[in-house]
């Protein structure tokens, strides 16, 4: 599966659910980032990409950040 494929579904799934709204655009982006890292590392586990300091950079967010957007 295409990882940039992947963010782009969860994100515009992300624009059906009510309570997104309650979230900033980067953060609804960076959760996106997120899960599909974790889908992707748990569907073929070795040479997959987990969320990099250099992720945690640009994006500036940490994955605990994200936990609840990312769940919602």
């Amino acid at each position: 599966m295409n990882f940039e494929y992947l963010c782009s579904y969860l994100a515009e799934l992300s624009l059906l659910e009510y309570g997104m709204l309650a979230y900033l655009p980067s953060t609804v982006a960076a959760a996106c980032v997120s899960v599909a890292l974790f889908i992707l590392v748990h569907a073929a586990p070795e040479g997959c990409p987990t969320w990099t300091p250099t992720l945690a950079h640009y994006s500036g967010y940490m994955p605990r950040d994200l936990q609840h957007c990312a769940q919602v």
